[in-house]
């Protein structure tokens, strides 16, 4: 068997007097450095080092004083951006993109001073980029979402929030993830580019919220008394609010009783409390109508 019909001509033409140029360089390259001895070759190093001595002391000086002036200017955007009073999860991340740009720049501007052409390497990175953005479009995804969500503001660190119908405090608001935290104290990893495109209902987003009970009561009872005792009892509670003023209506019945819907406002953070003490207290004081 036999493969001696492909050859490197048919396949990739070359230019016979081009070949015979680059022939010709490499041969006489590996000549000259067979009769270099390492003293010789030690000494040409050294010369080229030598040359680019100064730009070599110039690039290390540009990239300690930008260096400095990176980290001055971060204080001060810092600073600035507490004063503001922004959410730190906003200009934690803020702060990280310009942290990374301004290092990005400094490192391209190093290399330009030491006279490398990037241009080559800029090509390679821009395909390299491309490759990898392909592979890991998921995550890309999720840091646009994260993007999204820190702009947006839908919701801030320490609220009380529910996605799709997953309820939770919120703990963290990251580039890929938000973490929501239960009452039963578990955390959950929310991918950000499923929480962008999500139902967000956030519980904390107003000071005050209304309080929404159902009671049954027995259709042979004094509907009048009925809502005097559960009004008595609301106004009895601490942290039931007179304004807007709570509102109690008869909301449904069937043969055998009557609902009766209270509806109360409240501070936002003490909702569950007075849910807890209403639902009691009121059963306890419709008992006494039975």
């Amino acid at each position: 068997m036999s493969l001696g019909y492909i050859s490197l001509s048919a396949e990739i033409p070359i230019d016979p007097e081009t070949a015979e140029a680059i022939g010709e360089n490499i041969t006489g390259s590996l000549q000259e450095l067979s009769h270099l001895s390492l003293s010789q070759i030690a000494q040409r190093f050294a010369d080229s080092f030598t040359k680019a001595l100064p730009s070599i002391g110039t690039a290390v000086v540009f990239f300690l004083v930008g260096y400095l002036l990176i980290r001055l200017l971060m204080r001060f955007l810092r600073h600035t951006l507490e004063r503001t009073k922004t959410d730190t999860t906003l200009y934690g991340f803020i702060l990280s993109t310009i942290k990374i740009v301004l290092f990005v720049i400094l490192g391209i501007t190093c290399i330009g001073i030491l006279g490398v052409n990037f241009t080559p390497l800029l090509t390679a990175l821009g395909a390299l980029g491309l490759a990898v953005s392909l592979a890991v479009r998921d995550i890309l995804a999720n840091i646009a979402g994260g993007i999204a969500l820190l702009f947006s503001r839908p919701f801030a660190k320490g609220d009380y929030v529910e996605v799709s119908g997953q309820p939770g405090t919120v703990r963290e608001i990251g580039m890929v993830y938000t973490i929501l935290q239960t009452i039963d104290n578990k955390k959950i990893y929310l991918p950000n580019g499923d929480v962008a495109k999500a139902t967000i209902i956030n519980y904390s987003a107003e000071p005050i919220r209304r309080l929404d009970l159902t009671f049954t009561i027995g259709r042979n009872s004094d509907f009048s008394h009925v809502k005097e005792l559960a009004l008595e009892v609301i106004e009895k509670s601490t942290l039931a609010l007179a304004d807007p003023p709570p509102i109690i209506r008869f909301s449904d019945q069937t043969y055998a009783y009557v609902k009766m819907t209270v509806f109360v406002w409240t501070e936002t953070a003490n909702i569950l409390q007075l849910k807890s003490d209403l639902i009691g207290d009121i059963r306890e004081a419709l008992r006494q109508t039975e």
